[in-house]
């Protein structure tokens, strides 16, 4: 039995109503019953993790197209990521989406050559800043 179905299995166990969306390398992938039932939603190709147990995916770079997707179903979908001690977390899609947000933002801004922008600019920047943070949260019901 492969780490991931070990990992799967334990989740399922925790909370079988949730459907389980796995970050494996470049890709997301669901696995076993939840592979059966996304791939027909999502119109994604089912294939074999190993000879019993199934899955099916999408690349990461693909994720905010399937995401979106996802956010708008009706269904309990966790996000399992590794971190780098290989460990899993778990988030739910409206978080992910919040934190992905976040994280272009904070991108842009560390970007950014404060000197030379005019006063103006930094205005406007930091009301467009403002403007999505606020789109983030209104989006996605993120509350923390």
């Amino acid at each position: 039995m492969s780490k991931l179905y070990k990992q799967y299995t334990l989740l399922k166990i925790k909370n079988p109503d949730a459907l389980y969306l796995f970050e494996c390398g470049i890709f997301y992938i669901f696995i076993h019953d939840d592979a059966c039932l996304m791939s027909n939603i999502l119109d994604l190709k089912l294939t074999n993790l190993n000879s019993d147990i199934k899955k099916c995916g999408f690349p990461i770079k693909s994720a905010d197209k399937y995401l979106s997707i996802l956010k708008s179903l009706n269904y309990n979908i966790q996000i399992i990521s590794r971190n780098v001690d290989s460990f899993y977390t778990s988030t739910n899609i409206e978080h992910y989406i919040a934190k992905q947000g976040y994280y272009s933002i904070i991108q842009d801004f560390l970007n950014l050559n404060i000197d030379e922008i005019s006063i103006s600019k930094a205005f406007d920047l930091l009301y467009e800043f403002q403007f999505r943070f606020k789109q983030i949260a209104n989006n996605t019901n993120f509350k923390e």
